[in-house]
């Protein structure tokens, strides 16, 4: 990413990250935490857990790298 992109700055501690309207991610998993970011923005934290629930994946209670 760095080399493709030299002026833009990369994040290395954080899963996901949000620029205003923009938000990435790199890697399954915090596509799954970048999509529940979305889901909260827009419905709320109470529809995001129960979105966790249904899928039986982890609720993401902060937003550091997992690696």
């Amino acid at each position: 990413m760095r080399d493709a992109f030299p002026a833009v700055t990369v994040e290395e501690k954080l899963h996901v990250v949000e620029d205003g309207h923009v938000v990435t991610s790199a890697g399954i998993s915090a596509g799954i935490d970048m999509a529940l970011r979305i889901v909260i923005r827009y419905f709320g934290e109470a529809v995001a857990r129960a979105t966790v629930r249904n899928m039986e994946y982890p609720f993401p209670d902060d937003n550091s790298r997992r690696v």
